[in-house]
């Protein structure tokens, strides 16, 4: 949208001046083209306001305060999770999303990714550790408009209540390895061999 594609058409009844007349019509086949000089184009950031996180489905929903272009996401490097006091934080390196250009847009985080934050103990456990920071550009508005660095504390999140699930596993004699494989992270604290 520019100046030259931007006309102004007005039906009846828009509006009425001050004796109770209606404004003259401008058909949409004859509308009026904005004035030279009187055309602003969209400059103004958009702004990441809140987001949520679903540690189940490994969904990251976004919200923002204007319509952003869902094909500008930038997966490697864009977000980036903060730990707490004593952790380490994590960059995004992929994903992936369905949605539509609109002010919300649903990321589904790339799996790899997903077990590193459920590695990391100092974030994405509960609500008030889970905060990302949404770097300058990891998203444009419908005119190209690089999104503000914004960091945020999550507005809704959801724990994983998916149970771990054993993929494969390893048994080596010669060298008295076994090795179990699982769908994602676990906590070798709780491993219990009597349960084998």
């Amino acid at each position: 949208m520019d100046a030259n594609s931007t006309y102004l058409s007005i039906g009846n009844p828009a509006i009425k001046d001050m004796s109770g007349l209606d404004v003259v019509v401008v058909p949409s086949s004859n509308g009026r083209q904005v004035s030279a000089g009187r055309y602003t184009r969209d400059t103004t950031a958009p702004i990441l306001e809140q987001f949520a996180l679903n540690m189940s489905s490994g969904v990251l929903s976004l919200t923002f305060d204007e319509t952003v272009e869902s094909t500008s996401i930038v997966y490697n490097g864009g977000f980036v999770f903060m730990a707490s006091a004593g952790g380490v934080d994590y960059t995004l390196l992929g994903g992936s999303t369905a949605s539509e250009d609109g002010i919300v847009l649903h990321i589904l985080l790339d799996k790899n990714d997903l077990d590193m934050i459920k590695l990391n103990e100092y974030m994405a456990t509960r609500l008030n550790n889970t905060e990302i920071t949404a770097k300058m550009g990891s998203v444009q508005d419908m005119r190209g408009n690089n999104v503000a660095l914004t960091r945020l504390v999550a507005s809704a999140f959801a724990q994983d209540i998916v149970v771990p699930t054993l993929v494969d596993f390893e048994f080596n004699l010669n060298l008295t390895l076994f090795i179990l494989n699982f769908d994602e992270p676990v906590r070798i604290s709780t491993f219990l061999p009597t349960s084998l």
